[in-house]
């Protein structure tokens, strides 16, 4: 999906860094959330 996007953006020759940031971004969000609600399970 994310390099789906990329791609599109790399065909129309729009910027594509941000993209890639901001996906990173989220999944690191997610991952840390994720993390989180385990430890508490625990």
């Amino acid at each position: 999906m994310a390099w789906l996007r990329v791609s599109e953006r790399l065909a129309l020759g729009l910027p594509w860094l941000r993209l890639v940031f901001i996906f990173g971004a989220v999944t690191a969000f997610t991952a840390w959330a994720a993390w989180l609600l385990r430890k508490t399970k625990s």
